[in-house]
């Protein structure tokens, strides 16, 4: 009887390691590929995050903004729009003024990306 449950034991721990292994090795071809950026992505991406840099220079309590959505991307939620090298940016973000009350503020942020650097075109707030 005790040889019957140690070889039923053995069973059940060999289907359970074949089925790890199918589990592990359907997850691994499972896995998408990584997908490249393509040039207007890079280019936008680009656009806004600059356009925070430039909007710092101009905030009264820059380090009280709070861009957007909380992720590793959140300046990526902004519209923004491509002409050649020209990216117009509508930031939409909070931050302290002058008084020290949060604000909600709408800028356009016009920037020319070209050969890798940015350079800032106009800002004006909404």
């Amino acid at each position: 009887m005790m040889k019957i449950i140690k070889l039923i034991g053995q069973m059940i721990m060999v289907v359970m390691i074949v089925i790890g292994g199918l589990f592990i090795w359907v997850m691994w071809e499972a896995t998408p590929p990584k997908v490249e950026a393509t040039p207007e992505e890079t280019k936008t991406s680009s656009a806004r995050y600059a356009c925070t840099e430039f909007l710092s220079d101009v905030l009264k309590d820059p380090s009280s903004a709070e861009w957007g959505m909380r992720s590793g991307n959140w300046y990526a939620s902004w519209p923004a729009k491509t002409d050649g090298d020209s990216v117009t940016v509508h930031p939409k973000f909070r931050a302290k003024n002058g008084l020290g009350a949060l604000t909600i503020n709408n800028f356009v942020c016009q920037v020319e990306v070209s050969g890798g650097k940015v350079r800032l075109l106009s800002l004006r707030e909404l």
